[in-house]
């Protein structure tokens, strides 16, 4: 059974009980869950951790991030805070925000949520919680400034992330059936065009046969009633036959296939046949018929 892939984008000790939270609901809904402490990510050999965890976004169906209050520091180092003096980390581009990047670029379906404290700051215009989640807040702003998947959802547990998945991701569902729905209805209508279409091209096309073989061309063309005499095949036949045929050796096989289609005729009847295709004028005969339908002429071969 294919299932959907479902990334688990956050930061991961401060989060760490929300993201196992949020990995036994995946797996519930029998989703497959992606996370990088889980062994979900192929690192690339020469590649480091921080670059292989957005190239595995690409290959989910699904990206569920999770803010809180802490923006990760650069690999390997931490932010010290002592009493007032705080010092804080230059910011940089973090994995989560290059996964959330990577998703976005990619055109996952994308599933913010942000830890309720920080929600509430970042709408009081960050004021409640200090400095110290303004590269947070900076993150949310690059989310919310986004042209699309640029909503995000508050959450107190994940209790309220599972429950918002479900709405969601039933949305989702709902989307594609209509989607698929209108897909095969676009596909029926052509269907139903082209058949519609051909049959008005055949239909006109007979009037255009029936409008020859009641014209006064048609005594310019001894050659048809000869033809259909010796082949018992009828005149309107023969004149679909030119107007289908590539060329004139083609017009001559698909006379053939009808007069003989077991290929029998024997060799009396063949070199009969035969006096047709090495005649010019029977040729010319031909193509008075062949611009009757503004085709281009059937050119002589000498066998």
């Amino acid at each position: 059974m294919n299932r959907p892939k479902v990334f688990i984008s956050s930061t991961i000790k401060d989060l760490y009980h929300v993201r196992n939270a949020v990995e036994k609901f995946v797996k519930s809904m029998h989703y497959q869950p992606v996370l990088s402490e889980k062994r979900g990510i192929g690192y690339s050999p020469g590649k480091s951790a921080e670059d292989s965890c957005p190239n595995a976004v690409l290959g989910c169906d699904l990206f569920v991030l999770i803010i809180g209050e802490v923006y990760p520091t650069k690999p390997n180092e931490e932010i010290n805070v002592s009493g007032e003096n705080k010092v804080f980390e230059e910011r940089y581009t973090s994995v989560a925000e290059r996964e959330f990047d990577a998703a976005w670029g990619g055109y996952l379906p994308i599933y913010v949520f942000v830890e309720n404290s920080v929600a509430v700051g970042y709408e009081k215009y960050r004021n409640a919680l200090g400095e110290r989640l303004e590269n947070v807040f900076k993150f949310i702003d690059r989310i919310r400034t986004k042209p699309r998947d640029n909503a995000f959802y508050p959450y107190t547990s994940s209790d309220d992330i599972e429950k918002e998945l479900i709405e969601r991701w039933g949305d989702l569902f709902y989307e594609l059936l209509n989607k698929r729905l209108d897909i095969k209805k676009s596909e029926s209508e052509m269907s139903n065009n082209g058949q519609n279409r051909s049959s008005q091209l055949a239909f006109d096309l007979n009037k255009r046969i029936k409008k020859f073989l009641d014209s006064e061309i048609l005594q310019k063309v001894p050659a048809i009633a000869a033809l259909s005499s010796f082949t018992s095949i009828d005149r309107k036949t023969i004149v679909y036959e030119v107007y289908a045929a590539r060329n004139f050796d083609d017009f001559h096989s698909r006379i053939l296939r009808s007069y003989d289609p077991e290929c029998k005729l024997t060799l009396l009847e063949t070199n009969k046949f035969e006096q047709y295709w090495i005649n010019a004028s029977y040729l010319a005969e031909l193509n008075e018929i062949r611009s009757f339908f503004e085709l281009k002429l059937f050119e002589f071969k000498k066998p």
